[in-house]
C-alpha cells in the first residue's frame, strides 16, 4: 500500500522524502481502519468460552443419603 502510494506520487514529479511521507501516511490510515475493524468485532462478538449456562445449576447437588440406619432383617429367637 505505501509502495503503490509513494510510486504515485513520485509520478507526479513530488521530491522523495515527500512522497515516502504520504505512502507512509496512506499505510498507516490503512491499519488504523483494520485496527477499527478488529475492535468492533471483538466488542460484538459473544463470549461463549467460560460461561455457565444459565439452566444448569451452579453447584453439584448434594447427594441424599439416609438419617436413620437401615432395618435388618434379625429374627429374634423364641
Amino acid at each position: 500500500m505505501a509502495t503503490s502510494r509513494t510510486d504515485d506520487v513520485l509520478a507526479s514529479g513530488a521530491r522523495p522524502q515527500v512522497a515516502l511521507t504520504v505512502g507512509f501516511q496512506r499505510a498507516l490510515l490503512g491499519a488504523a481502519v483494520f485496527i477499527v475493524a478488529a475492535a468492533v468485532i471483538a466488542l460484538r462478538a459473544t463470549n461463549t468460552r467460560g460461561e455457565i449456562p444459565r439452566d444448569v445449576p451452579t453447584e453439584a447437588p448434594e447427594p441424599e443419603t439416609e438419617t436413620e440406619t437401615p432395618e435388618t432383617n434379625v429374627v429374634e429367637p423364641a
